[in-house]
């Protein structure tokens, strides 16, 4: 009877998780309702630009990385979503960031989801999905295995694999012509603490990848007389903010007799 009822709860754990993560894969309300794209259409164009502009700025580089771009995507309407999300092999891209005065922040989020689109990221985190975002002590007691790739979710991955990945990712993001966009969006982004467990990279290590590679290029560049040597690559620090200076009240003026 206690093996029947461990059996039980062990599928019906693995059918909740289940449900879930096809719900949120398949169910087109999870994060709004998604719009195909149709081409011809202005916001298809902007994305269809980003690819070529992407795949023009890799030919500058002597061996030419060729990569495969999503053929269709999906817009989604929430606008607390991803600016790009890949689910499984769909792309979603949030509707609102489709417009030109947009382009800055959209370009190197595209640039950067083709790292995750051309290898095995993808087909890892749609896997990982799958299971619980948090650890919960009472699988561990009750021995449900799922609990061991939860674990290795929240540690393993992101301190292992996922770090990593998001710097490879600005690699490419820089191959691709969008280091400057990027440095600029990570430049003004507030200092904040980053718990031990966390997926992100220092973001000053990504800052200052970002500020080599572009330095890097820039020097090339001059060397090979295609920029003046007295330019400089137009790189965003952060500023320290400037304290107003408190400024004198007028004199009070002191009203004239009346004789």
């Amino acid at each position: 009877m206690l093996g029947t009822i461990w059996v039980a709860l062990f599928l019906a754990s693995h059918a909740y998780y289940a449900i879930r993560h096809l719900s949120r894969r398949y169910d087109p309300t999870h994060r709004g309702i998604p719009q195909p794209g149709h081409p011809g259409e202005d916001k298809c164009e902007i994305v269809q630009r980003r690819w070529r502009d992407s795949a023009a700025s890799l030919e500058r580089f002597y061996h030419v990385l060729i990569l495969q771009r999503p053929a269709t995507w999906n817009y989604t309407t929430q606008p607390f979503a991803p600016i790009v999300e890949l689910r499984g092999r769909l792309l979603l891209i949030r509707e609102d960031m489709l417009h030109q005065s947009q382009v800055r922040d959209l370009s190197p989020e595209l640039a950067g989801i083709l790292g995750e689109y051309n290898s095995l990221d993808w087909f890892f985190n749609d896997i990982l999905d799958y299971y619980p975002h948090t650890f919960h002590f009472w699988q561990f007691v009750l021995g449900i295995g799922i609990w061991i790739p939860t674990l290795i979710k929240v540690t393993a991955w992101p301190l292992w694999h996922w770090r990593r990945r998001i710097m490879a990712y600005d690699r490419l993001a820089w191959m691709c012509g969008q280091g400057q966009q990027l440095y600029d969006r990570l430049a003004v982004l507030p200092a904040s603490p980053r718990s031990f467990f966390a997926p992100q990279p220092l973001l000053q290590t990504r800052l200052g990848q970002l500020e080599a590679l572009i330095r890097t290029e820039h020097h090339w560049m001059q060397e090979h007389h295609l920029v003046d040597e007295s330019v400089e690559p137009l790189l965003l620090h952060h500023q320290a903010p400037s304290i107003p200076k408190p400024q004198r009240e007028p004199p009070k003026q002191i009203p004239r007799p009346q004789w």
